[in-house]
């Protein structure tokens, strides 16, 4: 499972209100599998390990091979400024993958 995109709606945040994540996740295997848990933070610069808990999360289930699918979570984020906005696909990592480092991405963005 990997991470393709990150769409914010809207792009620049304002502090204290409610915003959008599109998160895009593809199935680079070559068999049908469940895809888990995306579990996602309106702030997280740091890489999180197998079992974290977002601030959001939603279930990816059954994805075919090659095949994307485009998730939504809804966020809040107080406090202006740069912040990181992070995607981790099969948080809790029940999905066997050949690359298990790949399936967190990141979009930093400005929250007005």
């Amino acid at each position: 499972m990997i991470i393709t995109a990150i769409d914010l709606i809207p792009v620049s945040p304002v502090a204290n209100s409610a915003f959008t994540a599109k998160i895009t996740v593809k199935n680079q295997g070559t068999v049908t599998v469940n895809g888990g848990y995306l579990d996602v933070w309106a702030n997280q610069p740091t890489v999180q390990k197998c079992g974290a808990f977002g601030e959001q999360w939603i279930e990816i289930s059954s994805l075919a091979a090659g095949a994307t699918k485009t998730l939504t979570v809804n966020l809040r984020l107080s406090g202006a400024g740069a912040k990181t906005l992070r995607a981790f696909a099969d948080s809790w990592c029940q999905t066997p993958e050949s690359n298990e480092a790949n399936n967190q991405l990141t979009k930093t963005y400005m929250v007005k």
